[in-house]
């Protein structure tokens, strides 16, 4: 997952499956290069949101498992 950490403050990133399901969880993310390895090998394969929060902002992407 490659992210804007451009201030100092952590990220969080949650992953939701399609039915609304928590399936990750990092509260405090300083990845280093905006990078952040997350091992998708046990999850189902299908779309998943990943909402990532830092500051009073949310971006939400579109993860793929294939």
């Amino acid at each position: 997952i490659l992210f804007d950490n451009s201030s100092a403050t952590p990220t969080k990133i949650a992953i939701y499956n399609t039915v609304g399901q928590l399936v990750y969880e990092n509260n405090q993310v300083n990845a280093a290069n905006n990078r952040l390895m997350v091992n998708t090998s046990n999850f189902e394969k299908g779309v998943y949101v990943v909402n990532m929060m830092q500051d009073n902002r949310t971006i939400t992407k579109k993860l793929v498992v294939q």
